[in-house]
């Protein structure tokens, strides 16, 4: 079944065409109306990505002498990738604007199914121009003869194929992964190199070489990519066995569409009715069906609204250390505020003990594995650091369900705004949630710059004065995220006014001269001036919360966001 005609579509364009020449009115409006023409710059800026990659993978390439690392970055590339494609496909299965109207239509679930994974697969064709420019800035540096690049396609198209089954078994086997704080770490990645490229340049471009083997093995993004090799003057046939586990991959793409389509339903979701809420047991009126939801008397309601009882809350959860100090820390107002932003309570010291545990069991794996492999143990210690990390980053930013989108009457509104919450108050009680994890978080950053010292070299008392900084750094992040979360469910940047203007000159003054303390508190060696940097970045940071909340205060703009008009 299709969901359009093609023919039908044919026909109604050149019906159209034929009613507009026949009236001299419409022909005015049609010249009018295509005057106004839009161009978008995506696909300049896209192709404009495609050759920053080829130029990367030119640079290792030429830096290390040989096309195994470049390979291997090509895998990492794609590696990262991955956790973005997630996120897109997840929104286009089930949060796409297409769906409530397709939802209606009398059509099978599969058949929008089909739709909505065909508009995904049309969108990551990028990748593949990605894929194809990497592999062609190679095949110039290795000299490779023109027709023998003719080979760049499959195996381009192969590492394309092997990406996307990768994202299919993450969205079906692992749908619990942070994929949003993920992607976001890997979009930071770059701006990190850049700044700090000096320092960790070398080490990664030397680390890269020394383990591009067993990167090359444990990477199922660089098993096609492996392929290329095949293409020069003497090419070991060893690397054509990569092509079986790549196929194997690809093949998995049928069994996670069969796992997608069973649970892909359109169905009103009906919520049993509930019980009422009962002050005490006594006063509850039993029923003969033990399922039936248990109602009270007259007198026990009048009751319970005379003494204000329907005013109270569930108890929230204090069972951990953590979340004991944040109760102890608030007020009564911050109390009512951290209930509704929090209706679940939290798990914080749960989620720490969980971290440090990982982070224990994963270094003693990689500190073990340097027995057997140097290359293996440094990136498996790598990864025991940035997964925790992960994990803790996520519960020390997390903002509940304040900033959850709510859609209402053709606007986005968040749900903090339906109700009377300010922007101070709601900011406070979640800086008091990030910042009692504040200790914990500067173990953890310590420890992680300890390991770093060892596998580097560097001064270990630094390493630790470094692990500090950065846990003062994200606290003072905290405060940038709120005010980004706040922005994020208004108007504030959409209208072109002068206060707009001085708005937005001023946040981007404010975050360059944090950006600028944050660099040089982490790398001016002089310990006193690297800490007052800090103190300098932690006021520009309050700053930034103090001035915005200037403009939302003032009412400068709506709490909402409006739809993009689509013309």
């Amino acid at each position: 079944m299709k969901l359009h005609s093609p023919e039908f579509e044919r026909k109604l364009r050149r019906s159209v065409k034929t009613t507009i020449r026949r009236s001299p009115e419409l022909k005015r409006e049609a010249r009018r109306t295509n005057r106004a023409r839009h161009y978008s710059a995506r696909p300049l800026f896209r192709l404009a990505f495609s050759g920053v990659t080829a130029g990367l993978t030119w640079i290792i390439a030429q830096k290390t002498g040989y096309q195994k690392p470049a390979l291997v970055f090509i895998g990492i590339w794609l590696l990262g990738w991955i956790s973005a494609l997630v996120q897109s496909l997840a929104h286009q299965l089930y949060a796409s604007s297409d769906l409530p109207a397709l939802s209606l239509l009398p059509i099978e679930p599969r058949v929008i199914l089909r739709q909505q994974l065909e508009k995904f697969v049309l969108n990551t064709t990028w990748l593949l121009v990605d894929l194809l420019a990497m592999l062609g800035a190679l095949a110039l540096f290795a000299e490779i003869p023109f027709w023998q690049c003719l080979a760049i396609i499959p195996i381009a198209i192969l590492g394309w194929l092997t990406t996307l089954a990768l994202v299919g078994l993450a969205i079906v086997y692992l749908p619990w992964l942070p994929y949003p704080l993920i992607t976001a770490a890997i979009t930071l990645s770059p701006f990190v190199f850049l700044v700090t490229r000096a320092f960790i340049g070398p080490a990664l471009l030397a680390g890269l070489n020394a383990s591009a083997n067993t990167l090359q093995l444990i990477l199922p993004t660089a098993w096609p990519m492996s392929l290329f090799r095949l293409l020069s003057p003497n090419p070991s046939w060893f690397e054509l066995l990569f092509l079986v586990p790549s196929i194997a991959l690809i093949f998995t793409l049928r069994q996670t569409y069969v796992r997608i389509a069973a649970g892909y339903q359109f169905s009103e979701t009906i919520q049993p009715e509930s019980s009422d809420i009962i002050p005490d047991e006594e006063s509850a009126i039993t029923t003969v069906d033990p399922d039936a939801p248990t109602r009270v008397g007259l007198t026990a309601i009048e009751e319970f609204i005379q003494t204000r009882g329907f005013l109270a809350t569930a108890p929230w959860s204090k069972e951990g250390w953590l979340e004991t100090r944040l109760w102890q820390w608030m007020s009564s107002q911050e109390r009512k505020l951290a209930e509704f932003v929090f209706p679940n309570a939290v798990q914080m010291t749960k989620t720490w003990k969980k971290a440090f545990q990982h982070l224990s069991i994963g270094l003693a794996i990689g500190f073990t594995l340097r027995w057997v492999n140097t290359g293996l143990s440094f990136w498996v210690t790598g990864g025991a650091m940035l997964l925790p990390a992960l994990r803790v980053a996520a519960c020390f930013y997390g903002n509940g369900r304040a900033f959850h989108p709510m859609f209402c009457s053709g606007v986005n509104i968040q749900l903090y705004a339906v109700y009377p919450i300010g922007y101070r108050g709601l900011s406070r009680v979640l800086f008091k949630y990030s910042f009692v994890q504040l200790p914990l978080i500067a173990s953890f950053l310590i420890i992680c710059g300890l390991v770093m010292a060892y596998l580097f070299g560097w001064p270990f008392p630094l390493a630790a004065l470094n692990g500090f900084k950065a846990a003062f750094f994200l606290a003072a992040l905290r405060l940038i995220f709120v005010v980004f979360a706040f922005s994020s469910g208004t108007n504030d940047s959409s209208r072109l006014r002068s206060d707009t203007f001085l708005m937005i000159v001023m946040f981007l003054t404010l975050g360059s001269i944090f950006l600028g303390l944050a660099i040089a508190g982490l790398f001016v060696p002089q310990p006193i001036l690297s800490l007052g940097f800090c103190a300098g970045a932690m006021v520009v940071a309050w700053l930034f919360w103090r001035a915005y909340g200037f403009f939302y205060d003032a009412n400068r703009f709506d709490i909402m966001n409006l739809p993009k008009q689509q013309l």
